[in-house]
């Protein structure tokens, strides 16, 4: 392979995200009482925690650490343009 054609393909990789970049996501969980079991939302929407991670299961695990609650749903978060 050409030097030429092996560097334009490094640079090509080199554009991607790296699996260590982070992203926002906001998590929806289900509130627990004190003996951990669920409880019920008055309002009909679940709380949310905003935090940033690689992954979807790497928030859905922060955020059940963060709240100690059950997570319902992860989104994520994308910047409008």
């Amino acid at each position: 392979m050409p030097l030429a054609a092996a560097k334009s393909a490094g640079d090509r990789r080199s554009r991607r995200t790296s699996p260590s970049a982070t992203r926002p996501y906001r998590c929806f969980y289900a509130p627990v009482d004190s003996n951990g079991f669920p409880t019920n939302i008055d309002t009909g929407v679940l709380p949310f925690v905003d935090l940033k991670a690689a992954s979807g299961e790497a928030a859905q695990r922060k955020a059940h650490a963060k709240t100690g609650c059950p997570v319902a749903s992860v989104e994520r978060l994308e910047h409008a343009e």
